[in-house]
């Protein structure tokens, strides 16, 4: 199967001395993605490198969301009406402390249930 690919390279004048790459890919149903910002004296391709290994690891998983996008969707699904439900394969501390945080501002439950590699995060 050949995927249709979409390849930039900007550059920018900036305050940082490093790298910046990012992929993304956008789906029927969702859009993933993995970034990572460089540094002086590592190398661009170290880099990408990186990034590819990450965008890999949440593309193969076959989570909903990556780790980041999760963070969002969590607080504005508390707010929605009705029950939500989606997969991710990380939940970092940045998540949890989300979670704690909304739990204590917005009466809804909020569960997290391990489905093998990935957990399935249930805002009721």
């Amino acid at each position: 199967m050949e995927l249709p690919i979409e390849k930039r390279i900007e550059y920018h004048s900036t305050l940082s001395t490093g790298s910046y790459i990012t992929i993304v890919a956008d789906f029927d149903n969702t859009t993933l993605g993995s970034d990572a910002l460089g540094k002086a004296g590592r190398r661009a391709e170290l880099v990408g490198t990186e990034v590819a290994r990450e965008f890999l690891k949440e593309l193969n998983s076959r989570a909903c969301l990556d780790k980041y996008a999760a963070d969002q969707i969590v607080s504005f699904s508390s707010l929605a009406d009705g029950e939500s439900e989606f997969t991710v394969l990380e939940i970092q501390k940045h998540k949890t402390t989300n979670i704690w945080i909304i739990k204590h501002f917005i009466d809804r439950n909020i569960m997290l249930d391990s489905i093998g590699t990935k957990t399935a995060i249930k805002i009721i």
